[in-house]
């Protein structure tokens, strides 16, 4: 990416700060578990017993929930019914933070998918097709701060020509970015200011204008391509092995709208952020709605890969990264020192740390506390050598420097789970452990320290270069 991951994070918090309506069909995804343990004696087919029931907005719903993932606001323009279906769909938005402007209808679509030993056997719809909502789209826009907008269209009778060419000319007047998605691009005309965003089929089977040139077209794991005129940019995504491809595109969608339009992000990395969240829906088994903080936890994994350098981090973005991982359930383990000569006993602690935990972070302190802790000549290798060094090591998730004397504010910084020293410190004051939930200590290797090792050198003499 030509973003560093700090600066991603900043224009994540930017996007945080936006306003967005979604327009389009509602539909209630509904999975349902069970097993098979009996045959019918009649005309001898399994019995499925029921085990469980999940939901999740589908549709434009699931493009809404993905955009509140990310955005401080935003406004569900579209129709559902007061069954029960309706009422669920309801409760969803709300728990996802979409404000949903429903116009009702008789009854709310839902795609039910059955489950047998987590594999899916089969699916039964109950569609339902609306009436437009040309007629109560304008008062909502008008009411509403808007920074980009979407139209949703699953075909399902919300979308219009008129709601399209209403919106448009309203996003094009007050110069808001609008995109549009459609799973017949050939249903509506189409003027040269909506940004499409279609898989490769969809694209392939519209019959667009030979001016029309502005799109993203998703393209499962060949990943996702920008047309602009005669600009191409296109992007890989990493391999998968999906789970569930259902509400994948509307992921994406979500993303490169959110992101797209905003100044120092480049298409590039408007495309490799989009494939990242594409990659977390698909290998999700229910319809996938996408948080910040796994987000975050996917760029900070994808820049580590590509060079380890990127554990090394400051305070700021340290919370974030720790922040997102301990929303995903994850364990932090932290210990910290000076590792100016990397040895042994060093490797071994690191490991041994790792078992009480999900992700290993590693503060070490810059070369002036050194000195102040252990004097004139020390440390050996400076702190550029030292942190570098530690990045490279695959057990360790993140590395700090800091300048204290003691880890403390780090410590408060990042509030670890389990705390991590050697078991020389058991029995000595460790001023840390107060501001820490846990202790725990690991063994040490007899007779490995970096002073011992500044002896045995010393105790060599002249060594030949």
């Amino acid at each position: 990416m030509s973003k560093s991951v700090d600066e991603i994070l900043k224009l994540i918090k930017k996007v945080s700060e936006k306003s967005a309506v979604v327009i389009g069909d509602i539909i209630l995804d509904e999975y349902v578990y069970g097993i098979v343990e009996n045959v019918s004696t009649g005309i001898q087919i399994p019995i499925i017993e029921k085990k469980s029931v999940d939901y999740r907005l589908g549709g434009a719903a699931n493009v809404a929930a993905n955009v509140a993932g990310l955005c401080r606001n935003v406004t569900l323009i579209s129709r559902c019914a007061d069954d029960d279906a309706g009422s669920i769909v309801k409760k969803l938005c709300s728990s996802y933070h979409v404000n949903l402007a429903n116009f009702g209808t008789e009854k709310t679509t839902v795609k039910q998918r059955i489950y047998i030993d987590n594999q899916q056997v089969s699916r039964i719809d109950s569609i339902a097709y609306t009436e437009t909502i040309k007629n109560e789209l304008m008062s909502i826009l008008s009411s509403q701060t808007i920074d980009f907008v979407i139209i949703a269209d699953y075909l399902y009778g919300v979308i219009s020509q008129e709601v399209l060419d209403i919106t448009t000319s309203f996003c094009e007047k007050k110069g808001i970015p609008i995109f549009y998605t459609s799973r017949n691009l050939n249903q509506f005309e189409i003027t040269d200011y909506p940004i499409v965003v279609v898989n490769m089929n969809e694209w392939n089977q519209w019959k667009k204008s030979s001016r029309y040139e502005k799109a993203f077209i998703t393209k499962g794991n060949n990943g996702i391509c920008y047309k602009f005129g005669k600009e191409i940019v296109e992007r890989m995504a990493n391999k998968k092995y999906p789970i569930n491809v259902s509400g994948a595109g509307d992921t994406v969608l979500a993303m490169i709208s959110a992101f797209y339009g905003e100044n120092n992000i480049s298409v590039d990395d408007i495309l490799v952020i989009s494939n990242l969240a594409g990659e977390l829906a698909v290998e999700n088994e229910l319809t996938y709605v996408l948080s910040k903080h796994d987000l975050v936890d996917a760029l900070f994994e994808e820049w580590t890969q590509e060079d380890c350098i990127n554990k090394i981090v400051d305070i700021s973005l340290a919370q974030d990264v720790v922040n997102a991982w301990k929303q995903n359930g994850e364990i932090i383990v932290f210990t910290n020192g000076c590792y100016d000569l990397l040895h042994l006993g060093h490797i071994k602690s690191f490991q041994y740390a790792k078992k009480y935990g999900d992700k290993l972070v590693v503060a070490v302190n810059s070369d002036s506390s050194i000195r102040r802790l252990k004097g004139k000549g020390r440390p050996i290798n400076n702190n550029d050598e030292r942190i570098n060094t530690l990045a490279y090591l695959s057990m360790i998730d993140l590395v700090i420097g800091f300048d204290e004397d003691t880890a403390i504010n780090v410590i408060k910084a990042i509030e670890p789970d389990v705390y991590i020293k050697g078991e020389e410190y058991k029995h000595k004051k460790l001023l840390e452990a107060d501001y820490v939930k846990k202790v725990e200590y690991v063994p040490m290797i007899e007779g490995i320290s970096t002073t011992q090792l500044i002896k045995k050198i010393f105790e060599a003499g002249e060594i030949d270069e």
